[in-house]
């Protein structure tokens, strides 16, 4: 997977974010100030992201002479800080024919004039249009909370995770967790009925790595266990389920990840014991390669980690996997 994010954005989005910069300043209202913020982050993921403008690369040279930011994102792209590629109506063609969509799409971050939700929530990808631009500052920030130990008697995952804005489209999730098996009812299935969408119409592909002290055997019935909870939670959702098994040092973290985002917690997704915490801890929820990087350093490396930790576990004991985040 790359290292920094695809964007296919349009002309009407740029223009769009483009106009707040002129009218940028210091502001002793919060709400401007956080307005602000959310407009500084958005420029600063243009200059370090991978982008496709959805126009002719004439007409974005024409609005490169009218618009010195636009221009300072030229320049970016000659000195290697991001990159630039021009494809008219790239997106509108994907829109009418998802199934037409090559690999790396399935990662990438969609930004328009319009609204075009109705593709997102199809294909599991993130869209952002100009009348929500500033609804989404969790892409810039660890939105996780500090949880703890019971002090909170009425609590599950599903209020942990809505609180913390973790939910998004996507179309690919990796768990590892030793112990995700252990208080199923309450932790691995309440996380996955709060996060996996409701349906797409392309394959969803959920991957477990988990410790396995028993037979191979086990390991099935767990898999089959899982796929009949799916299938009574999310019935229209077509899934492919896996689940392996790894020794206890395969993985740093216990995370789960999706194709946007690195959901992390030191003391275990087996938080949850009879709607209260078990444990005292934190949960950390980021976007990596969307957030920056000075803001949380190890976010982007914290992600591929995790991956090669993933594919090294299946290495070793020659599996392989379908999920198309560990290709």
């Amino acid at each position: 997977m790359k290292q920094v994010k695809d964007i296919y954005c349009d002309l009407g989005f740029w223009n769009n974010l483009s106009s707040f910069f002129h009218t940028f300043r210091i502001s002793p209202d919060p709400i401007e100030r956080k307005h602000n913020q959310i407009i500084l982050d958005w420029y600063d993921l243009f200059c370090r992201s991978n982008l496709c403008f959805d126009c002719k690369e004439e007409d974005f040279i024409t609005a490169v002479q009218k618009d010195d930011y636009l221009s300072q994102i030229w320049k970016c792209s000659t000195d290697g800080r991001c990159e630039l590629n021009f494809t008219q109506e790239a997106m509108s063609a994907v829109y009418k024919e998802p199934n037409k969509m090559e690999s790396e799409m399935y990662n990438a971050l969609y930004l328009t004039e319009t609204n075009n939700e109705d593709f997102a929530n199809k294909v599991g990808v993130i869209s952002i249009h100009n009348d929500n631009l500033f609804e989404h500052n969790e892409l810039f920030s660890d939105e996780g909370p500090a949880i703890q130990q019971n002090k909170n008697k009425n609590i599950n995952w599903e209020i942990i995770l809505n609180n913390s804005r973790v939910k998004h489209n996507c179309n690919a999730m990796v768990i590892a967790d030793n112990y995700i098996f252990k208080k199923k009812e309450e932790n691995l299935y309440k996380i996955l009925e709060t996060l996996l969408p409701s349906s797409l119409d392309t394959l969803f592909y959920l991957t477990i790595f988990s410790l396995n002290e028993g037979s191979e055997n086990n390991l099935d019935e767990r898999k089959n266990a899982l796929k009949i909870k799916i299938e009574e939670i999310r019935p229209n959702l077509n899934i492919v389920i896996e689940v392996f098994d790894n020794r206890k040092n395969d993985f740093h973290d216990r995370a789960i990840i999706t194709n946007y985002m690195w959901l992390g917690i030191g003391a275990g997704f087996d938080l949850i014991d009879k709607r209260k915490s078990d444990k005292s801890t934190e949960l950390h929820a980021i976007f990596p390669m969307i957030i920056s990087e000075d803001r949380i350093r190890w976010s982007k490396e914290r992600y591929h980690i995790f991956i090669d930790d993933a594919k090294k576990c299946l290495r070793i004991r020659n599996k392989l996997s379908e999920n198309r985040l560990l290709k």
